[in-house]
């Protein structure tokens, strides 16, 4: 039979094992929320391939956001469909 001495011997153990992991798991959780503050965001493919468009669209003398706008649609749909031509 286990004497209350042991007993509480061995809960005091428990407990300070079960106090350093909770340590331990706050201590990574503090460590990756560190990490994820400093990781560069990236935008989805889907954005950067629309502002790249856009941007070759703009750049185009006579083009307007309205013009961009109006034709956007058309011009991400034939992108995604593996077309390349561009026109406005």
């Amino acid at each position: 039979m286990v004497s209350a001495e042991d007993l509480s011997l061995a809960q005091s153990l428990w407990d300070q094992a079960e106090q350093q992991r909770l340590n331990d798991v706050q201590a990574e959780a503090d460590r990756t929320e560190q990490v994820a503050r400093y990781e560069t965001r990236e935008e989805p493919a889907a954005k950067a391939l629309e502002n790249r468009a856009r941007v070759a669209f703009l750049a185009t003398k006579g083009a307007t956001m309205k013009m961009w706008l109006d034709a956007r649609d058309n011009i991400l749909a034939d992108l995604y469909n593996g077309g390349s031509s561009i026109d406005h």
